[in-house]
Formats: structure tokens, sequence, C-alpha cells
């Protein structure tokens, strides 16, 4: 089971119809700024007979739609805005591919993306909002989620980074990881609240539900905060010594290969939270 969950990093968005359009010479200009900058191939066609086989398992049923223009656009502003976050060379030396769908489901259940080994697909449908979640909520959603991916990405080429007992020593001694059933659960909760933890989760070590189920989601909803949201995270964890800890962590195994992203932890706040 982990070692599936490693490959598959699936994280529950509310999905829904879109009520704008992007012009194709705009989707040309962003897939060329991507390969331009990260040399990173974008794939938005086709995506059941290339991609289908990544998500293939015993357990596993998957599909996905190609994306549609009226969604792609949004969808690669998103990357880009992920991407930029972190230094050139990080993110060349982990990616390169990126697949934008309008629909991602596996175990009947539609997901967010998924990752495995130099891919990262995102699953656009929900990129412009529509009824109780405004477009802005759910381009977050996705920023998170790539950051969540490229986390992936990062722990599976370089394991060795990972402590675990150092990692655990951070959670209560009586705690035990969910296992698949527990996954899926989380994969079904759709609530805009689904990813935001409580004091109790907090004082725990946890920054939501999903980090409950395996210690590989865990540490991807450290990343997803950390770069997505950082300076409302660092504000959390200042209350949280098992958080604090955890972060900590992240920061640290980042750092290692590439150093310049101390500047952002620095002036995010990030730096000082995880020392009080």
């Amino acid at each position: 089971m982990m070692a599936f969950l490693r490959f598959l990093l699936c994280f529950c968005v509310i999905l829904f119809g879109t009520v704008s359009c992007h012009e194709d010479d705009d989707v040309a200009t962003l897939k060329a700024e991507i390969k331009q900058r990260w040399n990173i191939e974008v794939v938005d066609h086709n995506l059941q007979d290339t991609l289908r086989p990544l998500l293939v398992s015993k357990s596993s049923v998957a599909q996905l739609q190609d994306v549609s223009p009226k969604n792609e656009g949004a969808c690669l502003k998103v990357v880009i805005q992920a991407f930029s976050i972190y230094p050139v060379h990080f993110i060349k030396s982990l990616i390169s591919r990126v697949a934008v769908a309008d629909t991602i489901t596996t175990w009947s259940i539609e997901v967010g993306g998924f990752n495995h080994e130099n891919t990262i697909a995102l699953n656009c449908n929900g990129i412009h909002g529509k009824g109780a979640l405004s477009s802005d909520f759910l381009q977050k959603w996705d920023f998170d989620n790539m950051h969540a991916f490229i986390a992936s990405v990062f722990f599976d080429q370089h394991p060795s980074l990972f402590d675990k007992q150092d990692w655990q020593s951070y959670n209560p001694s009586d705690f035990h990881y969910g296992d698949m059933e527990d996954y899926k659960k989380s994969l079904q909760d759709h609530s805009p609240k689904s990813r935001d933890g409580d004091n109790y989760l907090f004082n725990s070590g946890f920054v939501s539900t999903e980090g409950l189920t395996d210690i590989f989601i865990d540490i991807k909803t450290y990343a997803m905060k950390i770069f997505g949201e950082p300076r409302e995270f660092a504000q959390i964890i200042r209350k949280y010594p098992r958080m604090r800890g955890k972060t900590q962590i992240v920061m640290n195994i980042y750092l290692t290969l590439a150093p310049e992203l101390k500047s952002f932890f620095d002036k995010t706040g990030l730096t000082d939270a995880v020392k009080d």
C-alpha cells in the first residue's frame, strides 16, 4: 500500500463546469513559457492513452478526460505560479512533463490529480468556479495541489532525505497512520474545510485529517501549506510544537537541494516561526 500511495497522491477537489474561455494563442504562449523556463512538456490531449497506464493497478480503474480550451489557460497559469516559487534548477531536476485534464477519476472518485515519476497531472475542471465555490477558492486549491505533487516527486526521487523515525517522533506516542480505505474516504471529503485542521489536530501535529492516513501524505500536507499558504501557516505553527518540528524537517529537506529557498522561508516568516 505504501508504495502505491507514493506512486499516487490524489487530493479531492470539488469540480464544476466553467464559464469563461481562453484563446488558443494564450494557451500556446503559456505552454511555450513552461517549455522555455523549465524544459517541461505540457500534455493536453490523448490523455487516456498516454497517461492512464500510470494509474492502472489491480485496485484502481482510472479515467482521464482531455482538457477543454476553456479550462486549459487558467490551469497552466496555476502551474506557472506554483513552479515560480522554486529555483528553476530544482523544478527542472524533478519534472519533465505536466498533463492538464478536465477530469481524472480513480477508484470511481474524481480527484485533483496525481504524480508518477517525473510526471504531474492536474485536474482543471473546477478552475473557474461555479455555485457555492468561487474561482479564487478553486484555483487556490489547484495551486496547493501542485505543491503536494511537487513534494511527492521530490520525496520519491530522494527518499534517503526523509527520516521516518524523526518525523514520527513528533506524532503522539500512541498514534498509527491509517490504511488504504481511510485514504479513499479522505478523497471523498469534498467540503471546503477538508484541508483545514482544528486545535485538536494541530496539537497532535497534523495539518488536516488527510495527514492521518499515511506518513507520506502527512508530509505532503505540510508542503502544501509551507509553499501554498506560508504566511498564514507560519502564524499557526507558532502555537504548536509538534507542527513546528515537522515544518522544520520539511524546510531542511528542501534546503538540501534548493538552498535558495531560504530567502522564501525568511520573508514569509517560516524561519522565525519554527524557532519559537
